[in-house]
């Protein structure tokens, strides 16, 4: 089965063989639609990191470079998918590029410090 879906930057209907249940625009095979797309989701991620974690996208990038392309901890590629940009909660300071079951661990230690450090020195619950 085959979907008639219309580009979203040149306005020309295409046949897909998938119907897209996102919000993300959908674009044809045309060359200059696809950079228009990939140019347009990187600036949008560059205004979210910015206004968030105070970094734009190409300083992004240069931490991603420094740290071979993986988590700090543990050293796991994510593939395509963006490192989750670890900061200090309090003081808003961006510490470095994490994978998401790292910067949850993290999060969640943050949080219990006492209670796992007291586990974790041999006065768990037995």
């Amino acid at each position: 089965m085959t979907f008639t879906v219309i580009c979203s930057v040149c306005g020309s209907p295409f046949e897909r063989h998938r119907k897209s249940y996102t919000d993300k625009p959908v674009t044809c095979y045309k060359r200059k639609c696809q950079n228009t797309t990939y140019y347009n989701y990187t600036r949008i991620y560059d205004r979210q990191i910015r206004t968030k974690y105070g970094i734009t996208a190409a300083q992004y990038d240069e931490m991603f470079k420094a740290q071979g392309g993986v988590c700090y901890f543990c050293g796991a590629s994510t593939g395509q998918r963006r490192l989750n940009i670890d900061h200090d909660h309090k003081t808003g300071r961006v510490r470095g590029l994490l994978c998401t079951t790292c910067n949850v661990g993290l999060d969640w230690f943050e949080r219990n410090r006492d209670k796992a450090i007291t586990y974790t020195e041999g006065e768990g619950v037995v």
